[in-house]
């Protein structure tokens, strides 16, 4: 029986071989006092009058004896669900090798007798074993197919296999910061569609550098510290290098070694907008070709700014105040440049302009000046923050960042 049907009991009697007349029957089933039970209530219920309903599945027999239980018989019921519907997982997306069992439910929940068979449109992308667990073959697509036997129920999912990841690449593989710096890290991998879900950062020594979740560097104090991103277990690293005072040469033709700078007097007077502070590097501090740099105890450093604020107030803008943890983001920037020996905004973390081979504040502030892309910069009135930072060597080398906020 389905459940929730209903169906009679019609029971048949025979009396020494010969069925009596009708009147004659009844008196002998009134004395008989024939009655109905059920086993199991739960799953069939019947009433005096042989009426059954099936209530949930499952078996239950049905009885019919006389009250002195000598004269009796039954019949076992099944009462059956079927199935009306069949779900499944909507998509799946894996990388060869991966293995995954697919979510699927009959409805209603306590069909009877279902019995669920799995296909794959193409085993050599992806398989599916009889209990719903795809394995990931090879790079491509395949529809997994989840049908009820003996129904016409279906339901499919969509399956992505991308090929694995083959190599990472951190935006930097070399940072150097001052103690409270900051710098972003990002990854890329290889191939472009290789699944790059999981990526974990860590750091060698959290003494020196940390980093968050999202790959967020910050300095803590002088030394040196590897940052790791695993992305689904490839990995790539970047080396951070803290320093009060000193610029790191890795990837120029120099010596490798640093150096802090002696300080000079800090002139943080306000410029005439008329004219420009000449701001000379002190190109006698770097000794041997080293790479040095200067910071707010430069006055190359005052003189730039300076000469952007007189920039700014002759077209009527606020003054820039500087900041250290833009002047950190300088710092990386220029060691970025110098590394990779380029002039690139890539890996920009604010908006900056950059300069090359300048000798003076002066020099690099009228370029900037006459240059409408980075003099827009200069003038964007929703700035009220700059970093400023500057390399160079003993044979004039420079490399220039100033940084926005």
């Amino acid at each position: 029986m389905e459940k929730g049907s209903t169906i009679t009991a019609t029971p048949e009697y025979t009396f020494d071989g010969a069925t009596p007349e009708s009147s004659a029957l009844s008196k002998k089933l009134d004395a008989l006092d024939m009655s109905y039970t059920s086993s199991d209530p739960a799953v069939l219920v019947v009433d005096e009058n042989g009426n059954m309903v099936a209530v949930s599945a499952g078996t239950a027999e049905v009885a019919l004896s006389s009250k002195d239980g000598k004269i009796t018989a039954s019949k076992t019921i099944e009462v059956v669900v079927t199935p009306t519907g069949i779900t499944t997982t909507d998509a799946l997306t894996l990388t060869a090798g991966e293995a995954a069992t697919l979510e699927t439910a009959v409805t209603p929940d306590d069909a009877t007798h279902v019995s669920t068979n799995y296909t794959s449109s193409d085993d050599s992308i992806a398989t599916v074993s009889g209990t719903g667990e795809v394995t990931a073959v090879s790079a491509g697509y395949a529809t997994i197919t989840a049908a009820v036997d003996g129904t016409a129920l279906f339901a499919a999912c969509k399956v992505t296999i991308l090929p694995a990841i083959e190599s990472v690449e951190l935006n930097y593989t070399t940072l150097s910061l001052r103690p409270e710096g900051t710098a972003q890290l990002t990854y890329t991998v290889a191939p472009e569609e290789a699944l790059a879900d999981n990526a974990t950062y860590t750091s060698s020594d959290e003494a020196v550098a940390t980093v968050d979740a999202e790959g967020n560097v910050t300095a803590v104090a002088n030394g040196t510290a590897t940052i790791t991103v695993d992305v689904n277990g490839v990995a790539a690293e970047c080396e951070v290098t803290v320093s009060t005072k000193a610029a790191s040469t890795a990837g120029n033709s120099n010596n490798g070694s640093s150096a802090a700078s002696s300080g000079q007097t800090q002139d943080s007077s306000a410029a005439s907008s008329s004219s420009f502070e000449y701001g000379a590097i002190p190109f006698s501090n770097a000794n041997d070709g080293t790479w040095w740099y200067i910071d707010q105890a430069d006055s190359p450093y005052w003189a730039v700014l300076n000469n952007i604020n007189a920039m700014r107030a002759a077209g009527g803008l606020s003054a820039l105040s500087a900041s250290s943890g833009l002047d950190s983001i300088a710092y990386s920037r220029c060691d970025y440049q110098l590394k990779n020996n380029t002039l690139s905004h890539d890996g920009a973390q604010t908006p900056e302009i950059l300069a090359q081979s300048q000798k003076s504040a002066s020099e690099v502030c009228s370029g900037w000046q006459n240059s409408p892309s980075h003099y827009a910069v200069i003038m964007n009135p929703n700035f009220t923050q700059i970093g400023i930072c500057c390399f160079y060597t003993i044979d004039g080398k420079t490399i220039w960042c100033c940084t926005f906020s």
